[in-house]
């Protein structure tokens, strides 16, 4: 049998820290695809995902210097898939192939956020979409809104990898750091910013119980700029940040395992165009979440929704209420053990990415065979859903009459901002509500220059 062929274009560079979409491609490769991904080059590192796979590394803008990777692309795909915004280019190389189109969103954009002109190169090449991948129905109802898809294409998969049986508890952080024996590790990991609550983590540590550190690890690196702010600002004498170099989710993995706790945080800006909305609806769509969960990690999260409810209803760690809250001796009072069991049981039941790979193939299968209809019972039910439309469209109206609010500096909302209930309060004292910075430091023209590139090449 020819083997089949697949190109995925994904341009923020993080293909091989991305739990979902590395087991995506390892499971189209196990079946015998050929998969070819075209990402954006970042200085970080960036690795194969499996040996049936390609990586490209592209500099957006710079086509002369990329074309000795774009050379070694196919004539021909049997499916193109786009990640977020690079469905614009996968559009048009499946439209000029005559191949067809698929779509993972990890990103929301929101047409009321970046306004209706950027949107509209999205949604145009939405259109043709066979399938698409979103995180859970509350996103996925979402991605059907802002891009125009049909709910029934619309398959929920969180951002999660395939189970890795029980990974066992490492030493990697204490023998990398030197971190004594008695001492207890809170791990911190993904992006270090103020959608993460980097400072109120930070400012927290030493409140904590003596025989407790902290180390902040992140697959981008942390810069000594950023180091050296953090250290005008808090008492870092029990924080490590971590300069290990991590090419794998296996890796990351490992690291995550030598912890006692793993931090998650989130709070919704309107810093930038990533920040908004798709953090306030973040639901199940934190890959650092599903991998604490996978290692057995106990969880220190804030209100967000449905991850904070998977916590407090498994008992798998502590939902904070408050910047106070923010500490890790709730664990005492808790037995390991037993919330290793109960997060390795409910990864398994609702994380494991195999239980969704089966759903996955088919759709692959379909499209490649022309087979062109909704209603398969794959997607999300618009029925299943109506209940919550009204929840949500509320909430996002609400956040937008906040964000047009001005001067907002002068209120003091004290710590409402661990609930999304009270969030406004928070948005009053925080805000800049210019929506048109949310264009800003967010890598807007590297993903403009990543399409373009590609469309040049598949045009000429």
């Amino acid at each position: 049998m020819t083997t089949k062929n697949i190109l995925i274009l994904e341009p923020s560079g993080a293909v091989s820290i991305n739990p979902n979409l590395t087991a995506i491609i390892s499971f189209l490769c196990e079946k015998d695809f050929h998969v070819d991904i075209v990402s954006t080059k970042r200085h970080y590192a960036q690795a194969e995902v499996c040996a049936n796979s390609s990586l490209f590394l592209c500099v957006p803008g710079a086509y002369e210097q990329n074309l000795v990777q774009y050379r070694n692309l196919k004539i021909r795909y049997d499916l193109v898939i786009g990640v977020d915004q690079a469905i614009v280019s996968a559009a048009f190389i499946a439209a000029k192939m005559g191949a067809p189109l698929a779509f993972i969103s990890y990103e929301i954009l929101f047409a009321d956020e970046v306004g209706e002109e950027f949107k509209r190169p999205e949604i145009e090449a939405c259109k043709n979409v066979s399938f698409a991948i979103s995180q859970d129905r509350v996103r996925g109802y979402l991605v059907s809104r802002e891009y125009g898809i049909p709910l029934e294409k619309i398959l929920c998969v969180p951002v999660s990898g395939s189970a890795r049986g029980d990974v066992g508890k490492t030493q990697v952080l204490r023998k990398h750091f030197r971190i004594a024996e008695g001492k207890r590790i809170a791990i911190f990991t993904g992006a270090v910013s103020g959608k993460s609550m980097i400072h109120e983590l930070l400012s927290s540590v030493g409140q904590w119980p003596d025989d407790w550190v902290l180390v902040v690890h992140s697959y981008a690196g942390i810069r000594a700029s950023d180091i050296g702010k953090f250290k005008r600002k808090h008492d870092l004498s029990r924080v490590y940040f971590s300069d290990m170099k991590v090419d794998s989710i296996d890796e990351l993995l490992q690291v995550i395992a030598s912890a006692d706790l793993g931090v998650c945080l989130f709070k919704p800006s309107l810093e930038t165009r990533y920040e908004g909305k798709n953090m306030l609806f973040i639901g199940l769509s934190s890959g650092k979440f599903s991998l604490y969960l996978n290692a057995g990690l106990p969880v220190m999260i804030n209100e967000v929704g449905e991850m904070s409810e998977l916590v407090r209803i498994h008992g798998l760690g502590r939902v904070v209420s408050s910047a106070s809250d923010i500490n890790p001796a709730f664990l005492d009072q808790m037995h390991s053990e037993d919330i290793r069991r109960r997060s390795r049981e409910l990864y398994a039941r609702r994380f494991d990415f195999e239980t969704f790979s089966a759903d996955l193939l088919a759709e692959v299968t379909d499209c490649m065979n022309g087979v062109r209809q909704i209603g398969t019972g794959r997607g999300i039910d618009p029925a299943a859903i109506q209940r919550e439309i009204g929840h949500i469209n509320r909430l996002s109206e609400w956040f937008n009459e906040v964000a047009r609010i001005r001067n907002s500096r002068s209120y003091k909302a004290g710590e409402s901002m661990f609930h999304f209930a009270s969030l406004a309060a928070w948005l009053y004292a925080t805000a800049k509500p210019l929506l048109k910075r949310m264009l800003r430091r967010d890598g807007g023209d590297f993903i403009e220059g990543f399409n373009t590139d590609i469309v040049r090449f598949y045009s000429s």
